[in-house]
């Protein structure tokens, strides 16, 4: 049986997200090249996503795909690959566990393919190492959990109250959400007169000495803002659907 949790895997996933946009130059709080990055880093491989958490991950996603005979469209070992061994794992993944809408789910028994893992854990002869696999190891698990456990929520007959949408609990990159809503949001800050300083009569700042500005809201602070909200509302007594 796995000793990964699923609120463990949600952190090395959230933690793994921050490095990736970091790195990428889209995580407005954290610069590639800044201190805030090696904290990171560190985060993510010793406290979250530690060698043995990433090899039983990687072992994971590579026995799901031996058991459907996927592997074979990953014959080229991650060296061959390099930079691009994280995208073509993810790609085989996704090809494997995320049908088209028009293809409906097939019954699966996830204790029994945890078995299979865990079974292929044991095989030290795993043609896989390194930091590479981490975001990758996990994605393969994750799809495909959230598609099963999707796909058996959406048979339960459930209709939402009117002026009602059904919305991520999270914002992550990944669900589009940072996307669509960084840069959408401002707040006025107000700064020092570089000019007077409030000591004379300034054409800059009308004398006052500040300068109204308009700044844009952090991606942690609108993830804050958002969580809040989903708090709320979780434990909002529910009206009944009539």
């Amino acid at each position: 049986m796995s000793t990964i949790t699923k609120d463990h895997a949600q952190k090395i996933i959230e933690a793994a997200d921050e490095v990736i946009t970091a790195l990428a130059g889209t995580n407005e709080d954290v610069h590639p090249e800044s201190d805030n990055m090696l904290h990171l880093w560190d985060d993510l491989n010793d406290r979250y996503a530690p060698p043995e958490v990433v090899r039983e991950l990687a072992r994971i996603a590579l026995a799901s795909l031996e058991a459907e005979g996927g592997l074979s469209n990953l014959v080229a070992s991650q060296e061959s690959l390099g930079g691009d061994f994280e995208k073509v794992l993810a790609e085989n993944i996704e090809e494997l566990y995320v049908p088209g809408i028009s293809v409906p789910p097939a019954p699966v028994s996830v204790p029994d393919e945890r078995a299979a893992f865990n079974s292929w854990n044991n095989d030290t002869d795993c043609p896989l190492a390194g930091r590479d696999v981490k975001t990758a190891a996990w994605l393969a698990w994750s799809r495909r959990a959230a598609m099963l456990q999707g796909a058996e929520r959406v048979t339960t007959a459930y209709k939402l109250p009117e002026g009602w949408v059904m919305v991520p609990m999270k914002l992550t990159a990944e669900n589009g959400a940072k996307g669509a809503l960084l840069g959408e949001f401002s707040e006025t800050k107000f700064i020092n007169c570089p000019e007077c300083f409030g000591d004379d009569e300034c054409d800059t700042c009308d004398g006052s000495g500040r300068i109204e500005t308009k700044v844009p809201v952090s991606w942690t602070n609108i993830k804050a803002i958002w969580a809040k909200g989903v708090e709320h509302f979780s434990a909002a007594p529910q009206q009944e659907v009539k």
